[in-house]
């Protein structure tokens, strides 16, 4: 998940890191991807989400973060 004022920035970051946290032994979700482009104008001065369609896709991601975390503990 991540937010950036440009458009890939986040994606290219994430990417960068799947390598290392492989190494380190992690367990990796790789579920759906989250990606907030032009975050500026998604949250509000407080830092609070703002924007229905973001807000929807980090529900469904959420959700499907909830479900790996739920395996993992079984």
């Amino acid at each position: 998940m991540g937010a950036t004022p440009g458009n890939f920035g986040t994606a290219f970051s994430q990417y960068a890191w799947l390598p290392v946290l492989r190494v380190l032994g992690t367990q990796v979700w790789s579920g759906k991807l989250m990606w907030v482009s032009g975050a500026m104008n998604k949250f509000d001065k407080e830092g609070n989400l703002v924007d229905d369609g973001v807000m929807k896709q980090f529900t469904k991601y959420m959700s499907g973060f909830v479900d790996f975390v739920t395996r993992m503990k079984a």
